[in-house]
């Protein structure tokens, strides 16, 4: 099953790029693993990294994965 955003479709006139709301989802999650001591560029270019193979599945268990946590 490939991964779908939990965010309503865009409003006519404004761009929704998928793979910016991946890293966001990505990113928030890893913030929260790391109780907010995460550095959010770091992370942000992680996800990049991450999106490349890994764009059909949550970003969330994504994060928890490359994390280590269990979901």
């Amino acid at each position: 099953m490939i991964w779908q955003p939990e965010v309503s479709p865009p409003m006519l006139g404004e761009p929704h790029d998928r793979g910016r709301q991946w890293q966001h989802d990505f990113v928030v999650e890893w913030h929260r693993l790391s109780e907010g001591c995460a550095d959010l560029e770091q992370t942000a270019d992680f996800a990049i990294e991450l999106y490349a193979t890994q764009y059909a599945r949550s970003p969330v268990e994504v994060a928890r994965d490359e994390w280590g946590a269990s979901p």
